[in-house]
């Protein structure tokens, strides 16, 4: 019970940070922050490689997310 909800812990940071680098892509490609910016803020060099690492983190924070759900489902069942 307790890695579940660690998961479901991990899951919820890992979905705020990826969205913020997500966010941070597009403000970047969009011109309302410059690359200066991306680059002191995250370790990526351009906007697509932001929104595409941010992308990633949010998939896998649904994945974590989702398995410890169904955890959480398999655990509580009589």
């Amino acid at each position: 019970m307790f890695f579940t909800h660690l998961c479901r812990v991990i899951a919820g940071v890992a979905l705020f940070l990826g969205a913020v680098r997500f966010a941070f892509g597009v403000a970047t490609a969009s011109g309302i922050l410059s690359l200066e910016v991306l680059a002191r803020y995250t370790t990526k060099t351009s906007s697509g490689a932001a929104i595409d690492s941010g992308a990633l983190v949010i998939f896998a924070a649904v994945v974590i997310g989702t398995l410890a759900e169904i955890s959480l489902s398999v655990r509580r069942r009589p």
